[in-house]
């Protein structure tokens, strides 16, 4: 893996990964210092009514975004130059965004009627669904089709750095359940506010028509079925074990999935930097991108690997050091999770960084849908039978899937980066 490190391109591309490497860092340590906090002050039954407040803010969040982190970045890196273009779409997100707050709403109220977890639980539903709009108005995509890395640093770090300071000073007790998510939303709050002045003052901000909104919202329509469905599947765990399991262990199995899973996103710096270098090299050399493909292939892999390694030999030291004594069934869990980190790998580059710059979108958000009807089918079985054990092992079995789905169609095409298409 070290040797395939040294191979990349040592570039400013190199250096740009490294910077948003610092950046997914710096966004996953604040979360993991505020996590053994929360774990303690709200005892296993409130950290499930949290996790799930979360888990639905998040859910609101991948609606509200609606692909724009890949479709907005793209076609703000190709028009960079044309200001007027760049104002037009601007105002184009930001409208098609304020229309998907009704369907948004509208699902934050049933899931308050409809989930045992939210159900009396206002200010947390509130907040959750605060937290998600507050979201959906931060500009981070706009500069990072900009290559501003220092400008996404800041609008990605603050809120997280705010709501972190915010948690240590006023949570204090079990029945603050909805407090992290609420500071969380006045946070993110702030940062877009500040984003959206900065654009304000280089190219305008302003409303395009309802139409004008729409019509962005008709053309990203497979990337958003791509992102929802991807959301959903990574949050539904612990909206099904809310149906099966009590909340004290919704709350264990929540409390070791937010240590596991956060190591996921660390591909989040492949899929922003190569997506869009894969794409160019896809038209004007694909000797080249299927190369610079396979070197990213066995270094996300690789780390994936390791991280298993890791985890699982430190796990009986992480969870009694990350969440405390009341947790320590946890370690099984955070074993069996660890599975994910490899097979993550696997499935981002196939998709993100492959299906995605090639234009397979439509394949990519079917597989997506598919990975989601899964999940509710075995996951809902696994966890009635065998609690939260089976949840862990479903989860690990769907990610394998998705990889193994993503596989099986890029073979078929002949589209892999170790195959030679006819005529390439």
């Amino acid at each position: 893996m070290l040797e395939t490190l040294r191979r990349l391109p040592r570039s400013q591309m190199l250096r740009k990964l490294m910077g948003l490497y610092s950046i997914q860092a710096t966004n996953v340590l604040f979360p993991l210092l505020t996590l053994p906090y929360l774990s303690r002050v709200l005892g296993p039954e409130s950290f499930g009514l949290y996790a799930t407040g979360q888990a639905l803010s998040l859910f609101l969040q991948g609606l509200l975004e609606y692909g724009l982190a890949l479709s907005g970045t793209r076609e703000v890196s190709k028009h960079r130059n044309e200001k007027e273009f760049l104002s037009q779409l601007l105002a184009s997100a930001l409208t098609a965004r304020l229309l998907l707050t009704i369907p948004a709403t509208f699902l934050s109220i049933l899931a308050f009627f409809s989930l045992p977890m939210l159900k009396g639980q206002v200010a947390l539903t509130l907040a959750a669904s605060a937290w998600a709009f507050a979201f959906s108005l931060n500009p981070t995509w706009f500069f990072l089709g900009l290559e501003r890395v220092r400008m996404v640093a800041f609008l990605e770090v603050l809120p997280r750095a705010l709501s972190a300071l915010g948690i240590f000073s006023f949570v204090k007790e079990p029945s603050q359940a909805y407090l992290p998510l609420l500071l969380n939303a006045l946070a993110t709050l702030l940062a877009s506010a500040i984003g959206i002045l900065f654009l304000r003052g280089e190219i305008g901000v302003r409303l395009a028509s309802p139409r004008e909104g729409a019509a962005l919202l008709k053309t990203g329509l497979p990337l958003f079925v791509f992102r929802i469905a991807a959301g959903l599947q990574a949050t539904a765990s612990v909206f099904i074990l809310g149906l099966f399991v009590p909340s004290g262990q919704v709350g264990l199995y929540a409390a070791v999935d937010r240590v596991v899973k956060p190591l996921t996103v660390a591909w989040e710096p492949f899929n922003r930097l190569f997506s869009a270098r894969l794409a160019y090299l896809a038209q004007t050399d694909s000797s080249r991108g299927n190369a610079l493909g396979r070197q990213v292939f066995g270094v996300m892999v690789g780390l994936g690997l390791l991280g298993t390694v890791v985890i699982y030999l430190a796990a009986p030291t992480l969870v009694p050091l990350l969440l405390g004594g009341k947790y320590a069934e946890g370690v099984g869990i955070m074993r069996i999770l660890s599975l994910i980190l490899p097979l993550s790998a696997v499935a981002h580059f196939l998709g993100a960084q492959w299906m995605l710059p090639h234009g397979m979108d439509r394949p990519l958000a079917g597989i997506a849908l598919l990975a989601v009807f899964l999940s509710v089918i075995i996951g809902s079985l696994s966890a009635h039978f065998l609690g939260i054990l089976g949840m862990a092992w479903t989860e690990v079995l769907t990610t394998a899937l998705i990889a193994l789905a993503r596989l099986g169609y890029l073979a078929r095409a002949k589209r892999l980066p170790w195959q030679n298409r006819a005529g390439a």
